[in-house]
């Protein structure tokens, strides 16, 4: 007799979701000033729902709008906490994927759920935004949507990334951010449009301007900007960039102040370099022209875990030291010296807010860097190596 498949989709999902939103909608008001706008479709329909990614509450925005639990898409990290991971399975079972690559065990499940009645939450970027601005959204995102055989929800969520800017440190109140759906396609919508046109639409609604009147309010509104922003734009200077509650300098005497509205103004002068998105700019076209020397230190850090996560087991960390990156390889000299050549690397990816992350076959690696440690420099330098950059984010 053929085994029965467990079933994804549980009554305990429904009563999580129903028990903990009103508390969510209440702790985001008071907290970011954030509304979710309710989505009121029809009955007994499920459905994909695809989002920008511009902070970790994400997921908890979009839940505000609609009524049935949402299983998102998340990253396997997530699951390497084994009592974070039990309780997150048991409430709102959310799909592990692996970073960075194609996951057919991911797409599998998906389907299993679609056809189980169940919504799928998707942040079809991958990663959360470092800039604000909308990341690179690849084709196949159609050929999935296509898969699932369901209506699709383009969920925007407007000033979610001032509330919590992935290089930053705590959350901000906002004076009016909010998310909700903008487009809704029809099974035979879906199966009426090319695939570039598909795709299209999703671009469009996912990359809006965001409201030209928001403002955030913190003490801390410029700290830990050089997780994100690592090359000057008056000396051209590496890793030199540092922040204060709502100041950013550099070492050569540059000033600048973080502003609520999310632009940065100089003291004695005017700045070209108006928000982080410019300023990421700035910094892929010095990359972009950047000389790659053999033999050379081009990056460097000091006090970075080495955190090994075999699959199927939990993380292990396995040194800690100074890491260096070359031009072909990543070193960290601890108690050992380890050496992780790109040839033997599939992908190197960001982790969260200072993480680096990278595989190397069936293994994932991490560099766990102190608290300002940018990891976006490392991210962003493999790709300038690599001849990728303009796919970066």
């Amino acid at each position: 007799m053929k085994k029965k498949k467990n079933k994804w989709c549980h009554f305990r999902h429904k009563v999580w979701f129903a028990t903990l939103r009103p508390i969510f909608r209440l702790l985001c008001k008071i907290k970011y000033n954030f509304k979710g706008i309710p989505y009121k479709g029809p009955k007994n329909q499920n459905y994909i729902i695809i989002s920008n990614h511009t902070c970790t509450l994400d997921p908890f925005f979009i839940s505000l709008s609609l009524k049935e639990p949402i299983y998102y898409v998340a990253s396997d990290d997530i699951f390497k906490n084994r009592f974070a991971s039990k309780f997150m399975e048991h409430c709102v079972a959310p799909i592990p994927i692996r970073k960075g690559s194609i996951d057919l065990g991911c797409i599998k499940q998906c389907v299993s759920i679609a056809k189980e009645g169940g919504n799928i939450g998707l942040f079809p970027e991958g990663n959360r935004t470092f800039s604000g601005e909308l990341g690179n959204i690849e084709l196949s995102l159609v050929k999935f949507v296509r898969l699932l055989k369901l209506p699709l929800l383009i969920y925007y969520i407007d000033g979610g990334y001032g509330i919590d800017p992935r290089w930053g440190k705590g959350g901000r109140k906002s004076n009016g951010a909010n998310g909700r759906v903008v487009k809704e396609l029809s099974i035979e919508e879906i199966k009426s449009l090319k695939d570039d046109e598909l795709l299209k639409i999703v671009v469009d609604n996912l990359s809006q301007a965001p409201s030209s009147n928001l403002k955030y309010r913190s003490k801390n509104n410029a700290e830990y900007l050089e997780r994100v922003l690592f090359i000057c734009p008056e000396c051209h200077s590496f890793e030199s960039i540092s922040s204060n509650k709502d100041m950013v300098y550099c070492t050569c005497g540059l000033k600048l102040k973080y502003n609520e509205n999310m632009t940065f103004s100089k003291e004695n002068g005017p700045f070209a370099l108006k928000k982080v998105n410019d300023w990421i700019r700035f910094q892929k076209d010095c990359l972009k022209d950047y000389v790659v020397e053999d033999n050379k230190v081009l990056l460097s850090d000091n006090n970075v875990d080495l955190i090994l996560v075999a699959k199927g087991k939990q993380k292990e960390r396995i040194d800690t030291g100074r890491l260096e990156m070359y031009s072909d390889h990543f070193s960290i000299v601890g108690k050992e010296t380890h050496i992780f050549n790109f040839k033997d690397i599939s992908n190197v990816v960001n982790q969260g807010k200072h993480k680096v992350l990278f595989y190397i076959g069936e293994n994932y690696y991490q560099f766990n860097g102190e608290p300002r440690f940018s990891s976006y420099k490392y991210y962003l330098m493999y790709n300038r190596i690599q001849n990728t950059l303009d796919n970066t984010l």
